[in-house]
């Protein structure tokens, strides 16, 4: 990346005096440290990289002289601040709630734009800029600079620095917020590829989970040729486990009645209740729900539904909020009904994406 405005005076070639050579090199190993507290946050922080753009933030204000620090990540074609420092509460305020899309009326919007880091010396005396946070009477911004941050051609966001008085960047400091740019990329980047790992395990964890109830269950039948019960009770509590649920019922279709059958982690209170109360197919319950439908019937929440029957009954014995239903059916004909229950009531599971 280089600078689009570059302010500048003439200078006089002459050799560097020792002072300025020692100021030189304390600068360089400040920058040395910072880039490897950089690094070590980012070897640490695979899926956190909010602790990343917060110490990049931090530094580029020592280390560049700045008054402040904002980082703008890319969010459904605007940018929005999402990690700062140094930053008045009212400016605070102003850009969390205020989010920044690609034009010529902001740097942050500029650097977006052309792809390319925007140095201006001074942000007042520049027409174009209207953002409204540049105007606080306490805190005016002036000098600024600022860099996207890119991968390839994609933007990720951009980070932001400002002076309150007009004072232009050095070369050295507008290279450094460029190599803190690339840093929070890789940051990013890291983040995205851990998470996309942790997907993928997950998905090949579930899948051999659900090979492994599959196989289990498939023993258990061949050794129950003559006896129902233990496959019944070996299914429940496979289903069980893998729906992530707190109970499961097996529900067998008797004359006009479902009638409890087989459980996993039910309470004899609610297998009593369950027992002396069998279902029937209506809309009074979710197992009632998938006998008169023939489908899956998922019920968030059993409290918000006011036409269940027996709920304050059953639910006082069963303890159960979210509901999950489903048939049981050989060539169109239904045998009885699998009943999960969760405790609470977020969705017994997620659809995929």
């Amino acid at each position: 990346m280089s600078s689009k405005a570059s302010v500048s005076g003439a200078e006089h070639h002459r050799e560097p005096t020792a002072e300025e050579l020692q100021a030189e090199l304390a600068e360089a190993r400040e920058q040395q440290v910072a880039t490897h507290e950089l690094l070590r946050v980012i070897g640490q922080a695979h899926a956190d990289p909010q602790s990343v753009l917060e110490a990049i933030a931090r530094n580029a204000v020592r280390l560049c002289g700045a008054k402040h620090a904002s980082i703008w990540r890319s969010d459904g074609g605007v940018l929005r601040a999402v990690a700062t420092h140094n930053v008045s509460p009212e400016r605070k305020r102003l850009i969390e709630s205020n989010p920044i899309a690609p034009g010529r009326d902001s740097v942050v919007g500029r650097a977006a734009l052309d792809r390319c880091t925007i140095h201006i010396a001074d942000a007042l005396a520049d027409p174009e800029l209207t953002y409204w946070t540049y105007k606080i009477p306490t805190d005016p911004t002036r000098t600024v600079l600022v860099t996207p941050m890119l991968k390839g051609s994609t933007l990720l966001g951009a980070i932001f620095i400002h002076r309150n008085e007009v004072q232009p960047f050095s070369t050295s400091q507008v290279a450094l917020l460029e190599a803190f740019s690339d840093q929070a990329v890789i940051a990013i980047e890291n983040t995205r590829l851990f998470e996309e790992v942790q997907a993928r395990n997950r998905e090949l964890s579930e899948a051999l989970e659900q090979q492994t109830a599959t196989s289990e269950v498939l023993k258990v039948i061949g050794r129950s040729t003559f006896d129902l019960q233990p496959v019944l009770e070996t299914l429940v509590e496979n289903a069980t486990r893998l729906c992530g649920a707190n109970t499961g019922v097996i529900f067998r279709l008797d004359a006009d009645v479902f009638r409890w059958v087989a459980d996993y982690g039910a309470t004899p209170s609610h297998r009593e209740f369950r027992q002396r109360n069998p279902v029937r197919a209506g809309r009074g319950s979710s197992m009632g729900r998938a006998a008169l439908s023939g489908q899956t019937v998922h019920i968030i929440d059993a409290m918000a539904e006011p036409d269940f029957e027996h709920t304050g009954d059953a639910q006082g014995v069963g303890n159960f909020r979210t509901l999950l239903g489903v048939p049981m059916l050989r060539g169109g004909v239904l045998l009885g009904v699998f009943s999960f229950a969760k405790t609470r009531s977020p969705s017994l599971y997620q659809e995929a994406n």
